[in-house]
């Protein structure tokens, strides 16, 4: 009779300890797991959230400088136009002169285009030396024309409009798809228009009237110097690999 009572009561005991152990235990493994996934939650939501900043932060300072880089392009015409060589040279026609003026001008600041125009559009010279030729439409050059108002801004040319710029230009902005497959679909055709920061600004004779347009561009096309200009200000020289 003893050994059984005695078996009874260790079974039991050990009935009772395991169910107060699965009591202690059973909370914990319900609450640690809960506790790590917030935790995990918490740390890639902020994680996100401050990456999500700095992206918008980088992204405001890029834009910044981008636009101050127009509006420098805009000013380095705005210079020449108001320039007391260029107005005398415009005013005798002297057409030698103005094709110095903008051949330096255009190496000086980086333009890869720079024509004086009429009213109209149509060359009286160009930095390439060669007078024939229009200038291409655009909002840029119509409020120039008719309002006398300076304008910067980014336009989409076509191989043959970079063409009749000067025919070096157009070779230069050819871009291979990024996706050899895209390629392959499309005959192997690469990008040929070009991304150009356009600049017009209206140049004025004593009296104020509107005698002439300067007009100018930068492409951007493999422009690899503009661009590390701006990565190299938002980020700072080596903060990158």
């Amino acid at each position: 009779m003893r050994p059984l009572l005695y078996k009874v009561s260790r079974r039991f005991t050990g009935s009772v300890r395991y169910k107060l152990l699965a009591l202690v235990l059973f909370p914990l493994l319900i609450v640690i797991p809960a506790v790590l996934a917030v935790a995990v939650w918490w740390a890639e939501r902020v994680h996100y959230q401050e990456l999500l900043r700095t992206v918008h932060t980088d992204l405001a300072v890029a834009r910044e400088a981008f636009e101050r880089s127009q509006r420098d392009f805009l000013s380095s015409l705005r210079r020449l136009g108001d320039s007391w060589m260029f107005r005398t040279a415009l005013r005798r026609k002297d057409v030698a002169k103005m094709e110095g003026q903008l051949a330096a001008q255009r190496l000086a600041d980086g333009f890869d285009f720079l024509h004086v125009t009429d009213l109209q559009g149509r060359w009286i010279c160009s930095s390439f030396g060669n007078a024939s030729g229009i200038s291409r439409g655009s909002p840029l050059l119509h409020k120039a024309a008719r309002r006398g108002v300076p304008g910067v801004g980014l336009e989409i040319y076509s191989r043959e409009e970079l063409a009749r710029e000067d025919d070096t230009l157009s070779r230069r902005v050819a871009l291979p798809p990024a996706d050899p497959q895209h390629a392959a679909t499309n005959d192997g055709d690469a990008e040929q228009r070009a991304m150009v920061i356009r600049a017009v600004y209206p140049v004025r004779d004593a009296r104020g009237r509107l005698v002439a347009l300067l007009d100018g561009g930068v492409i951007l096309n493999r422009n690899f110097s503009f661009v590390d200009s701006i990565r190299d200000l938002v980020y700072g020289p080596g903060s990158l690999p």
